[in-house]
């Protein structure tokens, strides 16, 4: 049995991404399974990870301004308040 070609356009899907849809929001609003959305994800290389565009200089003074006003701060907040760019 061949898969079936479900009609997603790549740019429906990448607007969704753009609005923080989660994969079942975007299931939901297509009326698909969220299997399908993931295999459409990976089938245009449309990736849900969102990094920061800060340089690795930037990041440092973020990072060193932080502990100096926090130095008791430990490892899981600090990962979980700097999730974003690491």
């Amino acid at each position: 049995m061949e898969p079936m070609n479900i009609p997603i356009s790549q740019e429906k899907l990448l607007q969704l991404v753009d609005w923080d849809f989660s994969v079942k929001q975007m299931a939901k609003w297509f009326g698909l399974s969220h299997w399908t959305i993931l295999r459409k994800l990976k089938q245009f290389k449309i990736s849900r990870k969102k990094f920061s565009n800060i340089d690795d200089c930037d990041l440092m003074q973020v990072i060193a301004n932080v502990l100096a006003d926090k130095p008791n701060m430990g490892n899981f907040i600090f990962k979980f308040n700097f999730r974003g760019f690491i």
